[in-house]
């Protein structure tokens, strides 16, 4: 089933994201500079992280594609960026049992950022275990797998309910007299499972929120010549 999201309140709320992928580039700076010919980040969204951290890190003769499942993301990246010749965009969606022909083989890097839990299945009590079996039981030579604990504050309620809005993306299913309603009520529940607490630097705007959760993170490649990686 295709997920419809908003690309403008996607921009406006994705700090966390960004933070997160920003992080995670870094770290794996000098692998990424190593990605040379045609790469492509999977689940790119608007397409900032793609343009802004990613492609800066890349060797300079090297081109990336973005692709989403999401029209509202690709139009918002195509039109942000058109004018940048080693980057462009494209529609896909990475679940899907047929992959378009002229997209197979046709890449020599691929990453992605906060696109694995969109996934069907997504139930796992190990995750880095799994993940680490089905990789190389497919033939890829695991070179890093991790999972990690991490904290993000929201500085209020309201921060945190366009985050929620954000990534919600059966919020065109709510009929629009009850949309309100319905973002008040989800924002109150997510808000019950996080850590509420009063910060000194935010006494105006009221409480905090404490997130707590987990990234997996997992760098891998190709067997025997090929140097084909992904982060």
């Amino acid at each position: 089933m295709e997920k419809a999201f908003d690309s403008e309140s996607y921009i406006d709320a994705y700090s966390l994201q960004r933070r997160d992928a920003s992080e995670i580039i870094e770290e794996f700076a000098d692998e990424i500079s190593s990605m040379y010919g045609k790469c492509i980040d999977i689940g790119c969204g608007p397409g900032h992280v793609t343009k802004e951290l990613i492609l800066p890190k890349l060797p300079t003769e090297s081109v990336i594609v973005g692709a989403d499942i999401s029209d509202s993301m690709i139009e918002s990246a195509k039109k942000s960026y058109r004018d940048e010749k080693r980057l462009s965009f494209l529609k896909l969606n990475i679940e899907t049992d047929e992959l378009p022909i002229k997209e197979i083989e046709k890449y020599d890097n691929a990453l992605s950022f906060y696109c694995l839990h969109w996934c069907q299945d997504m139930s796992c009590s190990n995750p880095r275990a799994s993940l680490k079996k089905i990789l190389e039981e497919v033939g890829f030579e695991v070179l890093h797998c991790s999972n990690r604990e991490k904290t993000y504050v929201f500085a209020n309620m309201e921060i945190l309910q366009k985050h929620v809005i954000a990534i919600n993306p059966f919020l065109n299913r709510i009929p629009e007299n009850l949309r309100d309603e319905f973002n008040t009520a989800i924002t109150k529940e997510v808000a019950e499972h996080k850590i509420i607490f009063e910060s000194h630097k935010n006494k105006s705007t009221g409480y905090s929120v404490l997130d707590r959760y987990e990234v997996l993170i997992a760098y891998f490649r190709k067997p025997l010549n090929s140097f084909s990686k992904i982060i």
